[in-house]
């Protein structure tokens, strides 16, 4: 081989592994936005098995905020801890976000239950597309001095 055939070469297998690396790089967000989504349809069951239980969603070790019990989960990073204790009992081990945001404080889920403890809001960013508003809530801001932005919501029905 020439070293001008040996160059081609390179650069024909160095586009394909560009290719290659950017189609996984698209799959890998969206497996990370699937597995939100089936987070937060599980936190969502082990919820309403709760209520079901008690008359009223859980609120342990969480802070009130504007007429909302507020619960951040654990981070990608952090370790996994029960951020909404009363559900110990109805799922194990409880979800974190998998991480990957170019904000890290999207790296989380939020539960926020009303006062009244008869109602919830969950909240959680995917990495593609536009977020889902399943609740109809508009922006808000979670993390001050950060802008209110709008998050993908799922609330009971």
């Amino acid at each position: 081989f020439t070293l001008i055939e040996l160059l081609v070469v390179i650069a024909i297998i160095s586009l394909l592994a560009t290719t290659v690396m950017i189609s996984l790089r698209d799959s890998q967000r969206e497996a990370r936005d699937a597995k939100r989504r089936a987070d937060i349809t599980t936190l969502m069951t082990g919820l309403n098995l709760y209520f079901d239980e008690n008359d009223e969603y859980p609120q342990s070790n969480c802070t009130e905020q504007n007429g909302y019990i507020v619960c951040l989960s654990a981070d990608a990073i952090g370790t996994p801890s029960y951020w909404i204790p009363d559900l110990q009992g109805y799922m194990t081990p409880p979800p974190a976000d998998p991480g990957k945001h170019l904000n890290p404080n999207h790296d989380t889920y939020i539960y926020l239950v009303h006062a009244s403890r008869q109602g919830y809001d969950l909240y959680f960013q995917l990495e593609e597309g536009p977020q889902e508003d399943n609740c109809e809530i508009g922006s808000i801001q979670f993390f001050p001095p950060e802008p209110s932005e709008t998050w993908s919501t799922r609330c009971p029905n």
